[in-house]
């Protein structure tokens, strides 16, 4: 069985053993707590400590320093990064100016999509519209530019945009192949077929237009 400690016990970075767990004897605010419960949003039964410890075992990280002081006025946890993040992160940065392939793209806005600036090098940015240019031509780069400014129905990007009729060719040239990329998307997912239906950018598309922009 494992042995309860009081959240007293944890004063100025004193650890844990990821095998015990946290009994909060203290309680503030009763009803928030009841509340966040019942919104699945907070667990009561201390478990999110052994959580965290388990889970920073299996991904190989240091342990977290938690502290708080005797009159629990504050709970505080520090979660290190990984010891290869930084080098995994140089790495990153160096693929950025390595832009090769279709993959090499999608690999690009997954690294960005995590990074608080989303930012990435002017000389990566060429690379990009080369590569959409030769693999999709040089509309595709044109209608993510339309479909940033807000969803559109088929009928406005082949006809009004594009010039080209509502063909079911004209479909498969232009728009599905941005579809299999995951960079535009249907707003109506569930009826393909809504009278409704109109194409949107899906987060990646939207990181893929600011690089093109750049």
């Amino acid at each position: 069985m494992a042995l309860p400690i009081n959240i007293e016990e944890l004063i100025h970075g004193q650890s844990i053993e990821w095998d015990k767990f946290v009994v909060a004897r203290d309680y503030r605010n009763r009803r928030i707590g009841d509340f966040l419960k019942e919104l699945h949003l907070t667990e009561g039964r201390g478990t999110g400590v052994p959580k965290i410890y388990r889970a920073l075992e299996r991904n190989g990280s240091p342990m977290p320093v938690l502290e708080t002081d005797p009159d629990c006025n504050y709970f505080l946890t520090v979660i290190y990064a990984h010891p290869e993040a930084k080098s995994n992160q140089a790495s990153n940065q160096d693929n950025i100016q390595n832009i090769n392939s279709l993959d090499d793209i999608n690999d690009l806005l997954m690294y960005l999509s995590n990074q608080a600036s989303n930012q990435a090098s002017n000389q990566a940015s060429d690379q990009v519209k080369s590569l959409i240019s030769d693999n999709f031509g040089d509309k595709a780069e044109l209608i993510l530019d339309y479909l940033s400014e807000m969803p559109r129905k088929k009928k406005e990007i082949l006809e009004e945009l594009l010039g080209v009729s509502l063909q079911t060719k004209n479909k498969k040239r232009y728009l599905d192949p941005l579809l299999n990329q995951n960079w535009i998307e249907l707003t109506i997912k569930e009826n393909p077929r809504d009278m409704n239906q109109k194409y949107q950018l899906t987060e990646k598309g939207r990181l893929l237009v600011k690089i093109l922009k750049k």
